[in-house]
């Protein structure tokens, strides 16, 4: 519970605050009795400490120190029986609550120590208890949702529902974003929207947004739900991303195979390519993209935001929208090449080169623009069928060649 819990606890009327009113959001999640001048050695932090003010009597306690030392220990407020041994609290003390704040309270000396802290234990402990219940609930019906194969949409619409606020989830990794129902981008950068990042201590998966808060302080229920939300959206994005890179991994040893001749026979070509939908049933020519002076720039130019799978995945999607207005496309990438093979019928050639040449020099002002780097282009010739895409790649990679 928290400081203004207390202040509305029916079972401890009269307390009031004192100072420290903006540190009314304080977790307490126990209570402490101040039985000596050196009572902070002993303090944990999110306590509520209560006195009845004797020892600061009979001790000489410098009243500032006491609550600015209470405030780097990190305790929830300090309660004090104004009436009791001491009366009055000097203003001195009472700005250094304020400019800290940190919570002082006003507690009437009707109150033994028993009622204050029965009480307020019990309220703590009856809340974790509804917290851990709620919690278990929220990461089962999250759990089933991953146990279920379901996807990140899913995911994002049962935050949406459970914690009755619109959510939208940006995944950098498959470029897309993820709505709830009535959830709108145009809310993004609205100061009712709070962030969370999605991540591991070692890697990002994205950004949560939670959309139309009436203020930024997201309730204790609220986080909880975004957090088990949190844990099955790492858990299904790591499992894209695994597929997605097997998947990568056989596509590319596929396109390798043919690129040099390794595949026996164009039935073995036509019987691997069948498990990703491609036919190979056109001819083909292959563009060889060398990264200028790559492995040089590389550390200059690099910053560890932008990773080498961050500069071929820009540039390969560079490649690709432009290639693909005209061309069924593959595609395959070394350190410092991207080997793209487009499919396509044999038409007027002359015209075909001329659109290359057009699209490259586009695609050359695009990568230099988004990762600072230039391409060589390289551009085989057309052969009728996926059999002979060895030799264009082997023109493609002559000098000869280059466009």
């Amino acid at each position: 519970m928290q400081i203004k819990d207390l202040l509305e606890f029916e079972l401890l009327p009269g307390l009031r605050i004192l100072a420290g009113e903006e540190g009314v959001n304080r977790e307490v999640s126990s209570v402490s009795v101040m039985d000596a001048p050196d009572i902070c050695d002993w303090m944990r932090g999110e306590e509520l400490l209560i006195t009845s003010g004797y020892t600061i009597k009979t001790h000489p306690v410098d009243l500032e120190k006491l609550i600015t030392d209470l405030n780097s220990a990190q305790v929830a407020g300090l309660g004090i029986k104004v009436d009791r041994f001491i009366y009055g609290i000097p203003e001195q003390v009472l700005d250094t609550a304020n400019r800290l704040g940190f919570p002082v309270l006003y507690i009437p000396k009707c109150y033994s120590f028993v009622d204050i802290i029965n009480p307020i234990l019990t309220e703590i402990i009856s809340r974790q208890a509804r917290e851990l219940l709620y919690s278990e609930k929220i990461h089962q019906a999250f759990i089933n949702l991953a146990l279920g194969e379901k996807s990140i949409q899913e995911v994002v619409d049962q935050l949406s529902r459970i914690i009755q606020k619109d959510i939208i989830y940006k995944d950098p990794a498959f470029h897309h974003t993820y709505l709830s129902h009535q959830a709108d981008t145009r809310m993004l950068t609205a100061k009712t929207t709070a962030k969370y990042q999605i991540a591991t201590a070692k890697k990002s998966y994205g950004c949560l947004y939670v959309l139309n808060n009436s203020d930024l302080d997201i309730g204790r229920y609220e986080r909880i739900a975004i957090e088990h939300a949190r844990t099955v959206l790492i858990l299904i994005i790591q499992e894209k991303m695994s597929n997605r890179e097997i998947e990568r991994r056989y596509r590319s040893e596929l396109i390798h195979d043919i690129l040099t001749n390794n595949c026996p026979s164009l039935e073995e070509i036509q019987s691997r390519a069948a498990l990703y939908g491609w036919m190979f049933k056109r001819g083909m020519r292959v563009i060889v993209y060398d990264i200028d002076h790559f492995k040089i720039g590389y550390l200059e130019k690099t910053t560890g935001d932008r990773p080498l799978e961050w500069i071929h995945g820009s540039m390969i999607q560079i490649i690709k929208t432009h290639l693909s207005t005209a061309f069924q496309c593959y595609y395959i990438y070394y350190s410092d090449t991207i080997v793209f093979l487009i499919e396509y019928y044999s038409a007027d050639e002359k015209t075909v080169m001329a659109n290359l040449v057009q699209m490259n020099d586009e695609i050359n002002s695009e990568i230099e623009a988004e990762t600072g780097y230039t391409t060589t282009i390289g551009v085989g010739d057309y052969k009728s069928g996926v059999e002979e895409a060895a030799n264009s790649y082997a023109e493609a990679s002559t000098l000869s060649n280059m466009l």
